[in-house]
């Protein structure tokens, strides 16, 4: 069940259009009708203001709200003092049709790292691979008279074959890396 749900919310009487799609889980909760889908996507809209508002304020609030949600911190008064912020984050942790918004919205890099990063032995061998503070670089390339395909660590361009980190066997080819190009 999909729906588009144009409501006028906060202070400024601002609209949102807030495209609903719910499970079966969530269906079963709501009931079928109309008014009970409506009283949702109310809710739905109402906590994404106010937590894209808590978001926007600024960094530190931001890690809160991301552990918050995704239960690495309980929602209490202590943590956010703000009632419809922490009642936000409650809804929005919960709620399968504001996954995909904080997904396509409010959190789009922070997933597609995590995408990009599953592909991967372990989270340290994709920092290494891509240079984010990984204490040194890994490479990949074609080395030697024949062009063989490897994985080296920089500056000392030492051969692996596993990955520091993890023990695990390392890939033919880093898996975002397209097999005609042969080089990272």
């Amino acid at each position: 069940m999909t729906w588009l749900h144009t409501r006028t919310l906060g202070p400024a009487n601002s609209k949102l259009a807030v495209h609903m799609s719910f499970s079966s889980k969530d269906k079963q909760l709501l009931g079928t009708g109309p008014s009970a889908v409506a009283k949702v996507a109310h809710a739905c809209a109402a906590s994404r203001l106010v937590l894209k508002t808590a978001w926007h304020a600024n960094q530190r609030d931001q890690t809160a709200i991301s552990l918050a949600l995704d239960d690495c911190l309980e929602v209490d008064s202590t943590l956010f003092t703000d009632a419809e912020l922490s009642a936000a984050i409650k809804h929005v942790s919960q709620c399968t049709a504001c996954l995909q918004w904080r997904k396509s919205e409010l959190e789009p890099e922070r997933y597609e790292w995590i995408k990009r990063s599953q592909a991967y032995c372990c989270t340290e061998m994709f920092d290494a691979v891509h240079g984010a503070k990984a204490g040194f670089a890994m490479r990949y390339g074609l080395m030697g008279p024949e062009n063989q395909p490897c994985w080296w660590v920089e500056p000392s361009s030492t051969v692996i074959r596993y990955c520091p980190w993890c023990g695990s066997s390392l890939a033919y080819r880093p898996p975002d890396v397209p097999a005609a190009t042969g080089a990272a």
